[in-house]
């Protein structure tokens, strides 16, 4: 868990930046919401493009059940299977981007 880690230095550097900030602060400042937006704008992306491959998949392990006789409850757990694996790897998608920001944010806010 480094993301309270990160809170915890950029917290105390605000607390402890002289007034006026220097150009270094207000960079990292100004970083630190920038970052965010980034980091959940490609979160976002990857959660719905993950979901819509999901569904697609779904949708045809659905559409094979119809086609193929007999294949009824094959393609049915097919479909299960594919929902329950997009579910867990749109959380995936979702938390990777934010975290390998925040793992960069430790690396680089521990070396000052």
């Amino acid at each position: 868990m480094v993301t309270p880690q990160v809170v915890m230095q950029r917290l105390l550097r605000m607390a402890t930046a002289p007034l006026p900030w220097s150009q270094r602060d207000r960079t990292e400042f100004t970083r630190m919401t920038s970052e965010k937006a980034s980091a959940f704008g490609e979160a976002w992306f990857g959660m719905w493009l993950n979901s819509f491959e999901t569904q697609q998949r779904m949708a045809l392990a659905l559409w094979r059940s119809f086609l193929v006789p007999g294949a009824g409850a094959q393609g049915a757990w097919r479909a299960a299977t594919h929902w329950q694996d997009g579910a867990v790897s749109t959380l995936h998608r979702g938390l990777a981007p934010v975290h390998r920001k925040a793992v960069a944010n430790a690396r680089r806010l521990a070396r000052r």
